[in-house]
């Protein structure tokens, strides 16, 4: 069966950084230089390919919602290598919406899917590139939509779709994780340990970023740390959108990269944040 394939280019641009109840609240190549400790912010470059999106009926821990169907990537794109840190967030829109506001590296958090889309926006002005997302008002009242119609269209930054991030996340693996299996699906897990911080590891808190095993494209946090946002709808009732990755909050079994958790967009939860991404 086909798995991933990608390429990456070398590019340069240096930009700011900064129990399952919910709590409130191809070979791979970093495309620009970086460090979360001074600033600077990591691209990855993803070019088209194939791959097996969700999970066989096999896997330990499993949802029933992770259907296994084969799936082309067909527009390259770049992704950050990171979780948009609370200080990059704030350097952008001006203020810290974090549960704990005490770590500048860690990943911002708190944060609903249409305040993620309005600092895409902020990035895209930043680097002289199309805004992906209409937007109104500001703050916790920040409303945002889609501006095109296919958002990997649209030229500027924007959350990834559920594909894409999948697609990154295996960086070419077909596993439960990039590592390897889950075999404690609520407990202390062996590969969980090397690749995020979940709840049996976090001392329940988020860490700054890049500090676990990255994936063999490069990408840190892609399991762990804070849920990410996409831009997919869970159902088509369009009510929830789908959030990837696992966090500090959540068992091991989140960690898996055919993990789906539906959350309304609108919701402020102190586990859930994201990562941009931008078309090539």
């Amino acid at each position: 069966m086909p798995v991933a394939t990608r390429g990456a280019a070398v590019a340069a641009m240096t930009l700011l950084l900064a129990c399952d109840d919910e709590p409130s609240g191809p070979t791979p190549s970093t495309t620009r230089s970086a460090d979360p400790a001074t600033a600077v912010e990591t691209w990855i470059s993803i070019e088209p390919g194939s791959f097996r999106m969700g999970s066989p009926a096999t896997e330990k821990c499993r949802d029933d919602h992770e259907k296994q169907a084969e799936i082309s990537v067909e527009r390259a794109f770049e992704i950050s290598a990171h979780e948009v840190t609370q200080a990059s967030f704030e350097s952008l829109l001006g203020y810290n919406p974090s549960f704990r506001r005490a770590c500048a590296r860690c990943p911002v958090d708190s944060v609903t899917h249409h305040e993620a889309a309005a600092y895409c926006n902020a990035l895209s002005r930043k680097n002289e590139r199309e805004p992906c997302y209409q937007c109104t008002s500001s703050e916790a009242a920040t409303r945002c939509e889609p501006r095109k119609e296919t958002q990997a269209a649209c030229k500027g930054y924007r959350l990834p779709t559920e594909i894409e991030w999948e697609y990154a996340a295996r960086a070419g693996t077909e596993g439960a994780t990039y590592v390897g299996a889950i075999e404690s699906c609520m407990g202390r897990d062996a590969t969980g340990d090397r690749i995020g911080w979940y709840k049996a590891s976090s001392a329940g808190r988020s860490h700054p970023v890049g500090r676990t095993e990255k994936n063999d494209w490069g990408l840190h946090d892609m399991a762990g740390n804070v849920y990410e946002w996409t831009d997919t709808w869970f159902s088509p009732k369009r009510t929830d959108r789908v959030a990837r990755g696992g966090s500090w909050y959540h068992n091991a079994h989140h960690l898996r990269s055919a993990m789906r958790n539906p959350l309304p967009p609108n919701k402020r939860l102190s586990y859930v944040g994201f990562r941009c991404v931008r078309t090539n």
